[in-house]
């Protein structure tokens, strides 16, 4: 339940429209005439001009974070324009991955692919279950993770490796099948089997495969009759047929908890398991830098990511989970998979130097911080596939505290649960950055943030961070992305609209790569290489597979027309992020910008258009300007520019053919941004669009020794101006 006693951290009248024009000492008469000429402006569709230009002075401010305490949200408020950072474009290029979910064959091919366009990084899944039986440390068929990995040494992509125990295969199985002498019932615990079809199961580990779901002995035999009759862990959630059904027996106990609530101890079949996952640690681990050829060397050259995601495929967790009743009470087993895991990355012994560790239990979910991480943990792993919601009607009714434009709260308690907002703008919220934004509670601006908040007494923040049993300082855990994109189905498109799907990734994916990095994120794995829906996520073109495949697995002699839009998007990106060296590290800021044509996101509310301060105004286009600078080198900056739109499936242009990806381009929009921290006098400007790899119109209209001001257009897509100092 969020706490409601949170102080606020109000700025009262910030985005008054005299601030604005006291930044340009307007005369009071001035701003009143301001003032009302944008009231009027607020009548106007998003589509039309208001003649009045606006000056935003203070485009960071802290407030736009640290306001929206966790237990409160905000169609207004921005997080992410909290801070301001300029990152090195090494940063950017060595952060861009893909999950690499292609078969073996074609991986190097692939690879290639990859690495020709701009990726460095790859995300493979060899799970627990392609361990051996009788070699537990050991993997069953190493060859095809040998291929993987000997594409990524030859393509020079870091593979990070995913640990993980997928209730249908989570560990050593065995599977056969029993016949059943008769039918089963739903909600029988007993069940009657051909004596000789059960001589494989061993009571406690052997049960019935995939009941409810993809999982591996989901109903445990506890008891077996030499007359065939077997007892369940737990009634039948289903009829079963007389015949042959599928089982399995684990090679492990699903894990019971760390230690048991009754007297304390550390169970003895917890022990066994935690062992098991270890040896399973060892096999991927040893043979990783066998095949990278990384075995003695300073860096072992991969990463591995501690589990995938808690809401499916996670049963193996709880041995509860297992049985009707829970038949072992105690801490959860996760804390200490992931402390043990990272303690044996850690153990010099076992000759790992250099490999990060990120933890995926918490994939989902606001609660893992750098405070309370193991020591020797790399990063905080999130998956934020950003949803599509249309407000009102979307909006949620609960414990969530509604923020106003001035950082109040703003709606009614009807329920000790529940808020009703006083005003609820009519938006789509389909867009890149939503888990930047404030609409829901759960940013991730919390964690990559240089400003520490407060989770229910828990420390989040970049600097926060673990200390070590002496009590020295552990490093600060990071940020890894290790699953993320835009799904089009919510553009609602024709099948025959590939073009415009792919568009719309190309356009998240500059959007993801920019921001995301810009803000903290050290690492994307973008979800994912293939996709046999060509209307889905795979981010590698359809023909470009079937272009491998009709020639043996090898790389197509002229790749060009298999390549889509996504690739050579990342390959422009890339390209126009060059890596320099950098002896003095710089501060780009926006001092102040200039917006031209007052288009907006949403509508405020008409009831409160007059008010002063307007507690619910238009979210105007300049309010989600991104401003995102890298630095190449000493004297050589690039700076990401885009409006951070609410809704990627607008129309835009709906007189252009139904098919052409460029009904959803927003109209260019012109404005006039003051960029402090750089040589002024010597600058020089040039501005690309890496989505079309042409170049737009800039002007330096103003001079001075540490600034400049740049007239130029925006759209919904980054484009990037290059200052060369």
């Amino acid at each position: 339940m969020p706490d409601t006693n949170t102080p606020l951290f109000a700025d009262v009248g910030k985005n008054e429209f005299c601030n604005y024009a006291d930044s340009v000492s307007f005369s009071m008469r001035q701003c009143i005439i301001l003032a009302l000429v944008m009231t009027l402006c607020l009548g106007m569709s998003n589509h039309e001009v208001c003649a009045t230009t606006v000056i935003v002075d203070h485009y960071i401010d802290p407030t736009q974070q640290t306001a929206v305490w966790f237990g409160a949200r905000s169609h207004w408020l921005q997080p992410w324009r909290a801070y301001c950072d300029t990152v090195s474009t090494s940063v950017l290029r060595n952060a861009i991955g893909i999950n690499f979910n292609v078969p073996a064959n074609e991986a190097n091919a692939v690879a290639e692919h990859l690495a020709k366009n701009g990726f460095r990084r790859v995300r493979i899944e060899f799970g627990w279950g392609d361990v051996s039986w009788d070699h537990p440390d050991q993997l069953a068929d190493p060859a095809n993770f040998d291929r993987y990995l000997t594409a990524c040494k030859r393509w020079k992509l870091r593979p990070l490796l995913l640990l993980n125990a997928n209730s249908g295969v989570p560990c050593p199985v065995k599977f056969y099948e029993v016949k059943l002498i008769k039918p089963a019932r739903k909600g029988d615990t007993v069940i009657y089997a051909d004596p000789s079809s059960l001589s494989q199961t061993v009571p406690g580990r052997s049960g019935l495969d995939n009941l409810t779901d993809y999982w591996a002995a989901e109903d445990i035999f506890t008891k077996i009759d030499s007359n065939g009759e077997v007892t369940l862990s737990k009634p039948l959630p289903k009829d079963l047929p007389a015949g042959n059904v599928p089982a399995a027996t684990l090679k492990y106990l699903p894990f019971y908890p760390s230690k048991l609530k009754s007297n304390g101890e550390i169970p003895t079949q917890f022990t066994e398991t935690i062992r098991g996952w270890l040896d399973y640690v060892k096999a991927i681990t040893t043979e990783a830098k066998k095949a990278l050829g990384t075995e003695g060397k300073p860096n072992a050259g991969f990463d591995v990511e501690i589990w995938n995601e808690l809401t499916f495929g996670s049963h193996f967790l709880d041995i509860n989970q297992y049985y009707q009743q829970p038949i072992a009470i105690g801490d959860s087993a996760i804390d200490a998979i992931r402390a043990q895991t990272v303690a044996y990355i850690r153990d010099p012994r076992n000759d790992l130097p250099g490999v990060g560790i990120g933890d995926g239990f918490d994939n989902q979910w606001p609660w893992g911080a750098g405070s309370t991480a193991p020591p020797g943990l790399t990063a905080l792993d999130k998956h934020p596939y950003p949803p599509i919601h249309r407000f009102p009607e979307d909006q949620q009714f609960n414990g969530i505290t509604p923020l106003n434009a001035l950082e109040k709260p703003a709606g009614t308690q009807v329920k000790p649960n529940e808020w009703r907002d006083d005003f609820i703008p009519a938006y789509t919220a389909y867009f890149p950055e939503y888990y930047l934004s404030a609409i829901q509670t759960e940013t991730i601006i919390r964690d990559i943030s240089p400003i520490t908040t407060d989770i229910y007494g828990t420390k989040h923040g970049r600097y926060t961070h673990p200390d070590y049993q002496n009590g020295k300082s552990a490093p600060a855990p990071t940020m890894w992305i290790t699953e993320v994109n835009m799904d089009p189905s919510g553009m609602k498109l024709d099948k025959e609209d590939v073009g415009v799907a792919d568009r719309m990734k190309a356009k998240a994916l500059l959007r993801f790569l920019t921001c995301f990095v810009n803000k903290g994120v050290q690492m994307i794995d973008f979800y994912a290489a293939q996709d046999n829906n060509p209307m889905g996520l795979g981010l590698v073109s359809p023909s470009f597979f079937n272009a491998v495949k009709a020639d043996g697995n090898r790389y197509p002699a002229d790749d060009l027309p298999l390549t889509s839009p996504e690739m050579i998007a990342v390959r422009r990106l890339t390209e126009d992020m060059p890596v320099g060296i950098i002896h003095h590290p710089a501060h780009i800021t926006l001092d102040e910008l200039k917006d031209y044509e007052n288009k907006i996101q949403f509508r405020g509310d008409p009831a409160t258009a007059n008010d002063k301060p307007n507690p619910f105004p238009s979210l105007y286009d300049r309010d989600v300007l991104g401003f995102f600078p890298f630095q190449v080198s000493d004297h050589h900056f690039v700076v990401s520019l885009y409006i951070m739109t609410r809704d990627m499936s607008k129309v835009y242009r709906p007189n252009a053919p139904s098919d052409s990806p460029t009904r959803y381009d927003m109209p260019p929009e012109a404005y006039d941004l003051t960029i402090g921290g750089v040589n002024g006098i010597k600058a020089k400007v040039s501005y690309k669009n890496p989505l079309d790899g042409t170049y737009d119109h800039v002007k330096i209209v103003s001079r001075l020794s540490h600034q400049i001001i740049v007239h130029l257009r925006l759209t919904d897509s980054p484009r990037l101006l290059d200052i060369q100092d």
